[in-house]
């Protein structure tokens, strides 16, 4: 992830980010899904699938408040590129279902500088909800800065949920989507 903040007041900041999302697995699965017109039979399907979610946020965004509180208010266009396979044991079907496209979502950020200590709270989330169809993203993280040896040493420890529901965005994901992955994570990084 990359920021750039800046003092002139009547542009918007701006923030790159890209997020590498796999995951593969295989089950027996309890019942049919159609994946890309090609149904898989539940009950005797082994099912091997793979998930590449990624995508590449690009964030314009304000900063109202910016002391000990600070919170971002903005827009994000996300660029999902990404792919589901499965294959299965049942007459050895296999079928990808990509998608590819540009998706717009408000931005919302604060974080609390806890004082003197160097421990900050810190939350933010991107989100889209219309007919049928919603994206939400949002994460929550406890963080340490020391600037003690120039540039800002970030430690933190945090949960972020991911979830979509597609019905109706055909030209992104080509599919009905239902999906949500949630989870805690780890970041260790540097603050120039």
């Amino acid at each position: 992830m990359a920021t750039l903040r800046h003092p002139i007041p009547l542009l918007p900041n701006l923030r790159l980010q890209i997020v590498e999302m796999e995951s593969a697995g295989v089950s027996n699965i309890p019942n049919n899904f159609t994946l890309n017109g090609t149904t898989f039979t539940g009950g005797l399907d082994r099912v091997t699938s793979s998930m590449d979610l990624s995508f590449t946020d690009a964030t314009l965004f304000y900063s109202p408040l910016s002391n000990w509180v600070t919170l971002d208010v903005g827009l994000t266009a996300r660029r999902f590129d990404g792919s589901v396979t499965a294959s299965g044991s049942v007459n050895n079907l296999s079928v990808t279902s990509e998608f590819d496209g540009w998706i717009p979502m408000l931005h919302g950020a604060v974080r609390f500088e806890l004082p003197l200590t160097g421990f900050y709270l810190d939350a933010s989330g991107n989100s889209i909800s219309f007919d049928d169809n919603s994206i939400n993203d949002y994460r929550a993280a406890l963080g340490y800065a020391s600037s003690r040896l120039g540039p800002d040493l970030i430690v933190e420890l945090g949960i972020r949920e991911l979830t979509i529901d597609a019905e109706d965005l055909d030209d992104v994901v080509g599919e009905n989507l239902d999906l949500e992955i949630s989870g805690i994570y780890f970041n260790l990084g540097l603050k120039f």
